[in-house]
């Protein structure tokens, strides 16, 4: 996006006009910052969570349930999954609802972006029990 700047490549003259491109670049220079921050916070979190003993006191607790190896280790990464989605809760919404409204992008409602936060683990936790069932079916 630098290398080309807000000149309009010469196919495209006629069909977007400088501010938007303009914008465009700005959004997409602002996101991929964005997605810089979150990254990091994802990696010092994953980072602190193996390092510091975390990992082996979770490793601990789901150990303790006494269930099966195949249903401790569906368990233990269905949470991780749950705590996941929960620590991208306020990334998701600061990207939704400001970047996107700054640009003039996001056409969602916090109603619509809620209903989709809860599907995603929902169908995460549906395919990861089907797959479950079916690997107990076979075992036994």
């Amino acid at each position: 996006m630098r290398k080309a700047g807000v000149s309009i490549p010469p196919e495209f003259i006629g069909n977007i006009d400088e501010s938007l491109l303009r914008k465009t670049i700005d959004y997409e220079t602002e996101k991929t910052h964005f997605s810089f921050i979150s990254s990091i916070f994802s990696n010092v979190v994953t980072i602190i969570f193996i390092f510091c003993g975390l990992l082996n006191i979770y490793n601990s607790w789901i150990s303790l349930r006494g269930l099966p190896f195949v249903v401790s280790g569906w368990l233990f990464f269905l949470l991780l999954s749950y705590c996941t989605e929960f620590l991208s809760i306020p990334f998701s919404l600061y990207s939704t609802f400001k970047i996107e409204n700054k640009y003039g992008f996001n056409t969602m409602t916090l109603r619509l972006w809620v209903s989709d936060f809860l599907k995603t683990p929902d169908f995460n936790s549906h395919d990861v029990s089907d797959n479950m069932r079916r690997v107990l079916a076979h075992s036994v």
